[in-house]
C-alpha cells in the first residue's frame, strides 16, 4: 500500500468529487461535514461512474406507513438506478445488497491529501 498525493486541503468542495488517477484507478475525493472519502468510482451493480452521483443522508424504511430521513450516515447514491452505499464502508444501504463500493483510506497531511491504493 502506498500512499498518493490527490488534492490539496480547501480545493474539494461538498457535494462534488476530485476525480483522480492512481495506479490505473479512477478514485473519486469527496470532502463532506469535515471529513475526506476516497471511493473507486464503479458502482458494482451495473459499473455506472458511481462519484457522479449524490452524497446525502438516507431514508430508512420501516413499513409502508413508516420511513424517516436520516442525515446521520452520509450515502452516495448511483445516478443510473439510485442504489445507495456508505461513504465510510462502501457498504450497500440494503442489508440484502450484498455488493459494496471499494473505498480507500485517506489522510491529510500539511494541508496536502493522501489516498492508500
Amino acid at each position: 500500500m502506498a500512499w498518493n498525493l490527490v488534492a490539496r486541503e480547501g480545493e474539494i468542495a461538498p457535494g462534488k468529487a476530485k476525480l483522480v488517477q492512481v495506479d490505473n484507478k479512477q478514485i473519486g475525493i469527496f470532502y463532506e461535514e469535515n471529513k475526506y472519502y476516497a471511493i473507486l468510482n464503479i458502482c458494482p451493480h451495473f459499473h455506472a461512474e458511481i462519484c457522479k452521483g449524490h452524497v446525502t443522508g438516507t431514508l430508512i424504511f420501516h413499513s409502508f406507513e413508516e420511513y424517516e430521513m436520516r442525515h446521520d450516515e452520509l450515502v452516495l447514491r448511483c445516478p443510473w438506478h439510485h442504489w445507495e452505499f456508505a461513504m465510510d464502508s462502501g457498504k450497500a444501504v440494503i442489508p440484502s445488497i450484498k455488493q459494496r463500493l471499494k473505498t480507500y483510506e485517506v489522510k491529510v497531511e500539511d494541508g496536502n491529501v493522501f489516498v492508500a491504493v
